[in-house]
C-alpha cells in the first residue's frame, strides 16, 4: 500500500476571466518558486489546521499549526501591501467602500444592506468584463 496520497484537480477557465488568469500565474514554473508551492503553500496556510482536526490530531497541535499559518497569512499580506503600495488604511471591501470589521461567518455577513437611494453594485460579470478588456 503506497505512502501517498493522490490529490487531483481539474480547473479550465477562460483564458482572459480572473481565474484564467491565476490559473496560468500558477501554471508558470519559475525559478523563484516552483508551481507547486504556488498551489500547496497558500492552501496549507488557508486549510492546514482544519485537516488536522478532521484526520484526529489533538488541538493544541492544531492551534500551534493555525498560528503558524496566519503568521504565514501576515507575512503574505506585507508582501501584498509592500508590491502594491498599499497601505492598511486602504484595504477596503469593494462591495460597500468600507473596511469589515468583525468576524463573520460568511462574505454576506459582512456586507450590509444598501441604504435607501444607494446603488448595489454588481459584480455578477466581472469575468466577461475582464474578457472584454483582455
Amino acid at each position: 500500500m503506497s505512502r501517498q496520497t493522490n490529490f487531483s484537480f481539474r480547473f479550465q477557465p477562460l483564458r482572459g476571466s480572473k481565474n484564467g488568469r491565476l490559473a496560468c500565474y500558477l501554471n508558470e514554473e519559475t525559478p523563484e518558486m516552483p508551481r507547486s508551492e504556488r498551489i500547496i503553500k497558500p492552501l496549507a496556510c488557508y486549510w492546514l489546521p482544519f485537516a488536522y482536526l478532521a484526520t484526529g490530531a489533538d488541538v493544541d497541535e492544531a492551534q500551534q499549526i493555525a498560528r503558524s499559518c496566519i503568521y504565514q497569512l501576515q507575512l503574505h499580506i506585507q508582501y501584498l501591501r509592500d508590491s502594491f503600495a498599499i497601505e492598511s488604511a486602504q484595504v477596503v471591501s469593494l462591495k460597500t467602500g468600507s473596511v469589515p470589521v468583525g468576524r463573520p461567518n460568511h462574505l454576506q455577513d459582512m456586507l450590509p444592506e444598501p441604504e435607501d437611494g444607494e446603488e448595489e453594485l454588481d459584480f455578477a460579470h466581472e469575468d466577461e468584463m475582464l474578457e472584454a478588456i483582455c
